[in-house]
């Protein structure tokens, strides 16, 4: 058994029960690990300021605990909490949080937006974890609980079972070259809030995805100027499926947006402040069988 814990601005190497399987770890972090071969295993909750990257095919196995972002002693936390090296990642029993942080938004370029879980050009998953308040508590274009981004590189992923709430943008965001299976998750917004419009779940650029068995809840922007989605599918690529969701309290439930060959089918959409589904541009989708309501009145579902 080795046992790692990581402090200070120290790039440590990790090396497995048998020597053969290394890793590392960087960031300004008290957290504990214990490395078993392919597994990067929490051995109890902690603070870290700095992103922590998980190598090369690893699983960062969070046993329960809860990995909480501070602000740094001098300046603001910047990145993910959790993040890639590699091209393949995968994180379970993880519970995220921050404490805090500054309300300062972070640059797009270089980007250090802040995110929870991020994969950048890597495909893994993310499985029975639970990510809450990734956020500033301000109006920046960012906090994403779990993000995935790619280029050229086609990436995959697998997100179940996870409980997302409180999260500053978006629950789940998927962009570019990113095919994904999002499925019995619970993403819960804020509620009414005049700070930002959020998005539960929004795949976008290209991004595919099969997005079924989930709950998504208490979407709501205040001002009312613009629309937090439940379900928002915007330029996403060719053949996303949209089934079986409870999509309730959001200002839209599910909305399409420049997307082509979607299948919306078996959704359970209630109480949204403008629409239930709302599809803009023409896209050739599928919208059929769901079940809309509003104040326990059936209301009609079609676009």
């Amino acid at each position: 058994m080795n046992t790692i814990t990581t402090m200070g601005l120290a790039s440590i190497a990790m090396l497995g029960v048998l020597g053969v399987v290394q890793g590392t770890a960087r960031a300004a972090t008290d957290c504990e690990l214990e490395v078993r071969g392919s597994q990067l295993r929490l051995l109890a909750s902690c603070t870290t300021d700095e992103t922590i990257f998980v190598d090369e095919g690893m699983t960062l196995d969070g046993n329960g605990y809860v990995i909480t972002a501070v602000d740094p002693p001098s300046g603001v936390f910047q990145g993910a909490v959790v993040q890639n090296a590699g091209s393949v990642m995968h994180v379970r029993r993880l519970g995220l949080d921050s404490s805090e942080l500054a309300a300062q938004c972070n640059p797009a370029e270089p980007d250090l937006r802040l995110r929870g879980i991020f994969f950048l050009d890597a495909s893994g998953s993310v499985t029975d974890s639970e990510i809450a308040n990734i956020s500033q508590a301000s109006g920046c274009q960012e906090g994403n609980a779990i993000e995935a981004r790619s280029g050229t590189n086609a990436t995959t992923l697998r997100l179940v079972g996870n409980r997302i709430t409180g999260y500053q943008k978006t629950g789940i965001g998927l962009f570019g070259s990113v095919s994904a299976q999002i499925m019995f998750n619970h993403v819960e917004g804020y509620g009414s809030t005049d700070r930002i419009a959020q998005n539960g779940i929004q795949v976008s650029f290209g991004a595919r995805a099969t997005i079924r068995w989930n709950t998504v809840i208490n979407n709501l922007y205040a001002p009312q100027t613009a629309a937090s989605t439940g379900i928002f599918l915007w330029e996403a690529g060719t053949g996303c499926s949209v089934g079986l969701n409870a999509v309730r309290n959001n200002d839209v439930g599910i909305y399409l947006l420049d997307t082509q060959g979607a299948r919306v089918t078996f959704n359970d959409i209630q109480d949204s402040t403008f629409t239930s589904i709302f599809e803009d541009g023409e896209g050739d989708n599928t919208i059929q069988r769901n079940r809309c309501s509003s104040a326990g009145t059936r209301v009609e579902c079609e676009p």
